[in-house]
């Protein structure tokens, strides 16, 4: 049987959740450990495994590769993080972001640059707000990240990192990614505080110009010469001459 917890439910193996293993192949780990049991997994090598998992259980191929991992590990056949092609490690986080969001900050180069400080790497394969599997160009190790959706507002990713050369290796990438993944964090509030302040613009605009609303019409033309000639308090009855401007009758 299974070492220690490997069959409590949420409990990681081979860096992968109980969680994420149930989502990606219909079973739980323990379910999986029991299932390969029965087929009689504990007399057969590691390949012998994926195999099994693959043309009987229908397992997609890399996850066969970690169910695999996860059993051998279970059952002390493998050192925590050791896989047949070197070691492992995952680091995975929760974010307040859709998942087109989380997903657009790793694709698009420049904002990755934001908050990631990695050496040259290269994407090999992406599926939109799915996955990517990347090339790290430094020590030949291969990243592999995979995109949930939480929800219209909630997302996570969960990234491993595979061919690493020891145990040592091990615990230095989990502090990269464990910082990468709290800068990731602080870069999309930053980018969404910027986006909110942007939209309040314009409207902060209207409102500090004082004044701006009583400003009133100009006058018309019209309006304005009548003003500049206002009639006369006593006027003169049009046609007709007042006594004291007529002129006098010759004598």
């Amino acid at each position: 049987m299974p070492k220690g917890n490997a069959t409590q439910p949420h409990s990681k193996i081979a860096g992968i959740s109980d969680q994420a293993v149930q989502a990606a192949t219909g079973r739980s780990w323990a379910q999986w450990f029991d299932a390969l049991t029965k087929a009689g997994a504990a007399k057969l090598d590691h390949k012998s495994i994926a195999t099994l998992l693959s043309e009987k259980f229908d397992c997609p191929m890399w996850w066969s590769q970690m169910v695999t991992v996860g059993y051998e590990q279970a059952h002390g056949r493998r050192k925590v993080h050791e896989t047949s092609k070197g070691f492992q490690v995952g680091v995975s986080k929760t974010f307040a972001v859709p998942v087109s969001e989380l997903y657009a900050s790793w694709e698009n180069e420049k904002c990755r640059s934001d908050w990631l400080r990695s050496p040259a790497m290269t994407i090999r394969k992406a599926t939109k707000n799915k996955s990517m599997r990347i090339t790290w160009e430094t020590d030949g190790s291969n990243v592999e990240a995979l995109f949930y959706a939480k929800g219209p507002g909630k997302s996570s990713v969960s990234v491993q990192q595979n061919k690493l050369a020891d145990e040592r290796r091990v615990r230095e990438v989990r502090a990269y990614w464990s910082a990468a993944l709290r800068d990731l964090e602080g870069h999309l509030q930053h980018h969404r505080a910027s986006a909110a302040a942007k939209n309040d613009r314009p409207a902060a605009k209207k409102l500090s110009t004082p004044g701006q609303a009583k400003t009133k019409r100009p006058a018309s033309s019209k309006a304005r010469a009548a003003s500049r000639s206002p009639r006369p308090r006593h006027s003169t009855p049009r046609g007709r001459t007042s006594r004291a401007s007529a002129p006098r009758a010759a004598r």
